[in-house]
């Protein structure tokens, strides 16, 4: 899958180095610059991922990513997230929502959107995106 244009300054790119350091295919092309910020286009490929520990200075890159960071769930071995307790006090308890949704998804047999136009302002391609990928 190819995404362009996006965000890649260094603040900003812990998921990125979580997701490489689990064993994730991530390649950036075409850097560039954009209104003083490096952008590129990154292009992710399948790969067996793997669990990996981490905390520290990598969480203020990517508090907002930790319920994405989720799919550890699906890594080969323990994924360990450390300092993250900030989540319990933001506008909800968001470690607490990740453990409910998660238990949900096991429990069912499938998943079904109520929204599925909630990605229409942020990421308008989104679902042909995911139908190409």
């Amino acid at each position: 899958m190819r995404i362009e244009g996006v965000g890649v300054n260094e603040t900003r790119t812990g998921i990125i180095d979580v997701m490489k350091a689990m064993g994730a295919t991530i390649e950036f092309l075409n850097e560039r610059s954009s209104g003083g910020e490096l952008i590129a286009d990154i292009r992710v490929m399948s790969a067996q991922l793997k669990g990996v520990e981490f905390g520290g200075e990598t969480i203020p890159r990517l508090i907002d990513e930790i319920p994405i960071i989720a799919v550890a769930a699906f890594a080969e071995g323990d994924t360990i997230i450390n300092d993250v307790g900030e989540l319990r006090v933001k506008e909800s308890d968001r470690l607490a929502a990740i453990v409910e949704e998660f238990n949900r998804l096991s429990a069912g047999s499938g998943v079904e959107l109520d929204r599925p136009d909630c990605v229409d302002i942020s990421y308008p391609t989104f679902y042909q995106t995911l139908e190409e990928a």
